[in-house]
């Protein structure tokens, strides 16, 4: 599907997935949106930063992510 950076938790994929989630929702903004797996191809500060972006942008309210997922995430 399309190019290399549209997928997973990629700056393109995840924009792209909001934006879209946006239109269908008719919506200004999303409450949670939750990272269901991931993505060893992304780097973990690509994904974090897109994160803040949607937050401060007002798009995204709260970002939560599995339990399992939790020392992935702890250590950035």
């Amino acid at each position: 599907m399309g190019w290399p950076q549209c997928r997973g938790l990629s700056h393109h994929h995840l924009i792209h997935a909001c934006e879209t989630n946006l239109q269908w929702l008719k919506t200004d903004y999303i409450d949670l949106y939750q990272l269901h797996e991931r993505d060893d191809m992304t780097p973990l500060e690509e994904t974090l930063a897109v994160l803040e972006y949607l937050v401060n942008a007002s798009k995204v309210r709260h970002v939560i992510r599995p339990i399992f997922q939790l020392a992935y995430y702890e250590y950035a």
